[in-house]
């Protein structure tokens, strides 16, 4: 498996932005790869960690994913989730299915599972149980454990 790496060069509003690309030619999953931030203002928020290059020419540059994520790990910093949203947010509604009426919570479709508190005093209850979130009626689960 031998991996290559590509520096494509990139005009964004009159400056050059410099991607470094690995590829790995024998497959196509993300295995090693680094997943950047997809904020599309990310690399304009100046902070000390996304500051790259030698003194006295220093850039800022897209952060990297950490553990603490956002939009599913997408994004840095709710601050680059909301970017993302405030230019695609729209789009995204419409493609995916916009709600055209309000959706209706009836007795019917109002069973939730939920945790039986009191199987901690006695084990011979169920420790599930399904209560109506209108009525408040519980009811044994129907789900296994």
């Amino acid at each position: 498996m031998s991996k290559t790496k590509d520096i494509e060069r990139k005009e964004s509003n009159g400056t050059f932005l410099y991607c470094l690309n690995t590829c790995n030619n024998s497959s196509n999953d993300m295995g090693g790869e680094v997943k950047y931030c997809q904020g599309p203002k990310c690399h304009t928020y100046d902070t000390t960690d996304r500051k790259r290059g030698p003194k006295g020419s220093k850039r800022n540059q897209t952060r990297s994913i950490s553990t603490y994520s956002y939009g599913n790990g997408n994004f840095c910093t709710l601050n680059c989730q909301n970017d993302w949203w405030e230019i695609h947010g729209m789009r995204a509604v419409d493609h995916f299915g916009r709600i055209h009426g309000p959706i209706i919570l009836a007795e019917e479709n109002a069973w939730r599972r939920t945790y039986n508190y009191n199987w901690y005093e006695n084990q011979d209850q169920p420790r599930y149980h399904e209560i109506n979130t209108v009525t408040q009626a519980t009811r044994p689960c129907e789900q296994t454990e």
